[in-house]
């Protein structure tokens, strides 16, 4: 339920308020920027609905498939947010993102790893 909401927060910010959210982490963009703020979006709010609609599953070959695939996602989140602070494309706000989002491959490991 979590993963649903700050799935939701994000991706309607980032659809509705890219300007807002990018430069809140110092985000450079050019004019290709807010529609790919809003791309990104796009791939967030199907992702948010997914774990809400998934959140009660039996256990299952497919529940454990859906916590790999959540747990790689936030992974490869974690890397392209690192490589964009090392090479100061965001400020040091982009640290709270990347926290949440190493919180959630933690969370998605364990769920995975003890099969609940």
């Amino acid at each position: 339920m979590f993963t649903t909401i700050v799935g939701l927060f994000f991706g309607i910010s980032l659809m509705l308020f890219p300007e807002m959210v990018l430069d809140t982490t110092g985000a450079a963009y050019l004019s290709g920027g807010l529609a790919m703020a809003r791309h990104a979006a796009s791939w967030i709010l199907p992702a948010a609905f997914f774990a809400f609609l998934v959140r009660d599953m039996e256990h299952s070959e497919t529940r454990q498939a859906i916590f790999i695939f959540f747990d790689l996602a936030f992974f490869l989140m974690v890397i392209v947010e690192l490589y964009s602070y090392f090479i100061a494309a965001v400020n040091v706000m982009i640290w709270a993102i990347i926290a949440l989002h190493v919180l959630f491959v933690i969370l998605f490991t364990y769920l995975w790893i003890e099969d609940r």
